[in-house]
Parts: C-alpha cells; structure tokens; sequence
C-alpha cells in the first residue's frame, strides 16, 4: 500500500517539474525567437516559476492563483499575437 501511495507521488512530482520545465524553455525560446512580444516570454516565465515556489514555502493558495494568473495572461496574450 505504501509502495503505491509512493510511486504515485513520484509521478506527481515528476509532472511538476516537467510542466514547470517545459513552460520556462518555452519562455526562453520565445524570447531569443523575437517571434512573439518579449513580455508574453517573460510573464510564462514568472508566472510557472511562481507557482511551486509558493507551494514549497507554504505561501498563501492567493499566491498559487497569482502565479497562475501571471503564466495565463502571458499564455494569452501569445495567443492574441498568434491570431493577429
């Protein structure tokens, strides 16, 4: 029972770090692409950064839903800049 409870923390762990991983190398590429705006970069960077940082201080759930607020406004605004 243990064992599982374990392996599916792991698996939970890794997703992080993988989502969080991907989400800045993808705000690293858009800023040295110059393809899209440098900002919409820079708040996907921030914004992902933001969230496990909270989690792992104990900060505030607000805090989470900031930096959930920050990666979404630069994931949209990459989207409006798709679309134009």
């Amino acid at each position: 029972m243990y064992l599982a409870q374990a392996s599916k923390a792991g698996r939970r762990v890794g997703s992080v770090l993988t989502w969080v991983l991907g989400n800045v190398l993808f705000g690293i590429s858009i800023i040295r692409a110059k393809t899209f705006s440098r900002w919409a970069g820079i708040l996907l960077i921030v914004g992902t950064a933001i969230i496990p940082v909270a989690y792992l201080t104990g900060l505030s759930v607000h805090v989470v839903a900031i930096g959930g607020a920050v990666a979404a406004a630069g994931q949209v605004w990459l989207g409006y800049e798709l679309l134009q």
